[in-house]
C-alpha cells in the first residue's frame, strides 16, 4: 500500500468471524466473500460496531435469484459459483438481511437476473440494530 501512497488503506487477512475490527474505521468493503462465512451475522454486527456513526459497510455477492427464473437457482449455483468453492447450502445464508437488521439507511441493488446484489448501509448514531 505504501508504493501506491495510500496511507489510508489497510489490507488484513484474517478469519473473519474472528478478526477484531479496529474502532473507528471509515467504511468496510465486502467484495464475493461473506456469504463465505458461516458467522456472517457476527461478523456483520461487529464490523457495524466499528464504523464510525453515519460511515458506510458495503457488499457485492452472489445470492439465489427469486424472480421467474429461480427454478434455474440449482443449475445456476453449480456453474457460477461452485467454481469458487461455494455450495448449495450457502445459499441459506443472507447477508443482506443482517446489514438490514444493524444498519440504516440501508440500499440493495440486485443484478444478473437477482444472482448478484450490491447492498450498503450506515452506522446509526446510537450504534448497531
Amino acid at each position: 500500500m505504501e508504493e501506491s501512497g495510500w496511507s489510508n488503506v489497510k489490507l488484513v487477512q484474517s478469519d473473519a468471524a474472528v478478526f477484531q475490527f479496529p474502532r473507528g474505521v471509515d467504511g468496510i468493503l465486502s467484495t464475493y466473500a461473506i456469504t463465505l462465512v458461516p458467522e456472517f451475522d457476527r461478523v456483520i454486527r461487529n464490523g457495524c460496531q466499528a464504523l464510525k456513526p453515519g460511515k458506510r459497510w458495503a457488499i457485492a455477492d452472489f445470492k439465489m435469484p427469486s424472480g421467474a427464473l429461480s427454478f434455474l437457482s440449482p443449475l445456476l449455483a453449480r456453474l457460477l459459483v461452485r467454481p469458487f468453492g461455494g455450495t448449495l447450502e450457502m445459499s441459506s445464508r443472507h447477508p443482506w438481511e443482517s446489514i438490514g437488521k444493524y444498519m440504516q439507511n440501508t440500499r440493495m441493488m440486485e443484478f444478473y437476473m437477482g444472482a448478484v446484489y450490491v447492498m450498503a448501509g450506515e452506522r446509526g448514531e446510537a450504534g448497531c440494530g
